[in-house]
């Protein structure tokens, strides 16, 4: 009897460390979505530089445009096939963090904390994402943010289909449906990810509320066709999309509308956008957005119609390959409002740009530093300016990536849409997908 409980003991070690052995395989061919890495069988820095996403390579960012496969793999049915499986084409993802934010006003030395908690700023589920059919992609995500006083809110983030026919340098990709933006491919930067250039925030435009206008209105999801051609390391790209309404179905302002929408279903929203690849220098990338959204003035009193344009400019110079990378950007936003009453009527602009430099110190650390500066226009004041830093560690390794950004950002302007003095912002944060 003692035998044969110690071969039955022996028959759950070893299977228990057969289980051990899966897991550990698995984490180690994980990627930031794990479906991809085992569907192709490859680790993260295949399609994100030094494992830090959602910094892509050139490979990852092809990879994306084809419809999530290797751009060789376009058409081909039989490769599908082999990975249409659970496990390959869903993933989830929890970010768990630490946040302290304390902000100093003009004229006071002491500085006021507004925030020293604990929190989950996400967890995000992707049901069903991957390619299928030879030609086909999908990608779904829903994001839940619990929120730290309770409450919180689950969101449709995402639910496109793709399709991409070709050859490996030539080839012709469309997605549709209710689409996020996914990055630039020259500015696809480890640092854009948790420290937003000023020049892609919402406020500072006078008594625009306070509703978010980054490039275009695709600082939320939105519906539209995106139609794309690739030409060897050129990547062209042309939207249309519903216009953004920040006026709910009472005709209050919505602070963060879940899906963006124009009011009457006439206006559209357009952009046109150019990534370039150059070798082993670097990559540029040139786009254009054309839209418009109504908008309620800060006291809900009257509409607001307001005709905007952007343009970006978004530079990589691979200073040393795979060590050091160099980033700069620049943009120029133009608002026309046209109200009910004759203030404020008129054209506002806002113009910024950034620089900041990524060190990918080893295989599982990169150190990130960036400056911004932003200008922008007021009935107030002409020349209203902001300025930030920020510095950032990242320690990505396997399916988790230890986050560490301090922020301090600071404007010359007092009024209800801009923070005045300076403000610090230190988080630590650890995201783990599976």
């Amino acid at each position: 009897m003692q035998n044969k409980n110690k071969k039955w003991i022996f028959s759950l070690f070893t299977l228990a460390l057969s289980l051990l052995f899966q897991i550990v395989s698995f984490t180690q061919d994980a990627n930031a979505i794990p479906a991809f890495a085992l569907r192709e069988k490859v680790s993260c820095n295949m399609c994100h530089q030094n494992g830090s996403a959602p910094h892509l390579t050139q490979y990852g960012y092809l990879y994306r445009r084809a419809g999530f496969r290797l751009p060789d793999n376009i058409g081909n049915k039989e490769n599908d096939a082999k990975s249409l499986t659970f496990q390959e084409h869903m993933a989830v993802g929890v970010s768990t963090s630490y946040e302290f934010v304390a902000t100093t006003s003009p004229g006071h030395s002491a500085a006021t904390i507004t925030a020293n908690q604990i929190n989950v700023p996400e967890v995000e589920l992707w049901p069903l994402v991957g390619a299928f059919l030879g030609n086909f992609g999908v990608w779904s995500e829903i994001d839940a943010t619990p929120g730290t006083t309770g409450g919180g809110s689950v969101d449709l983030s995402q639910a496109d289909i793709r399709y991409a026919n070709g050859t490996a340098d030539k080839f012709f990709n469309f997605r549709g449906g209710i689409m996020a933006a996914e990055g630039f491919g020259a500015s696809d930067q480890w640092l854009d990810d948790a420290n937003t250039p000023l020049m892609e925030r919402l406020a500072p435009y006078y008594n625009q509320d306070t509703l978010a206008t980054p490039f275009g209105a695709m600082g939320t999801p939105e519906l539209g066709l995106e139609f794309g051609y690739n030409y060897y390391s050129s990547h062209l790209t042309l939207g249309v999309y519903n216009g953004f309404s920040g006026v709910d179905s009472s005709g209050n302002t919505a602070l963060t509308p879940a899906l963006t929408n124009r009011t009457n279903g006439i206006s559209k929203d357009y952009k046109i956008q150019l990534d370039q690849f150059v070798g082993d220098i670097g990559a540029i990338t040139l786009a254009y957005y054309d839209g418009y959204m109504s908008l309620k003035d800060p006291t809900q009193t009257f509409l607001w119609a307001d005709s905007y344009n952007a343009e970006r400019v978004y530079l990589t110079y691979f200073a040393v390959p795979s060590v050091v990378d160099v980033l700069m950007g620049g943009g120029l936003m133009t608002n026309q409002f046209v109200t009910t009453t004759a203030s404020p009527s008129g054209t506002f602009q806002s113009r910024g740009g950034f620089a900041g430099v990524n060190y990918y110190a080893t295989p599982h650390l990169t150190l990130s530093g960036r400056l911004d500066y932003y200008s922008f226009n007021t009935t107030s004041d002409a020349r209203a300016q902001a300025m930030g830093g920020s510095v950032q560690a990242s320690l990505p390794f396997e399916n988790n990536q230890f986050i560490f950004p301090f922020n301090q950002t600071g404007s010359d302007l007092t009024s209800s849409n801009v923070v005045a003095g300076v403000t610090r912002d230190f988080r630590a944060e650890w995201r783990f997908l599976f």
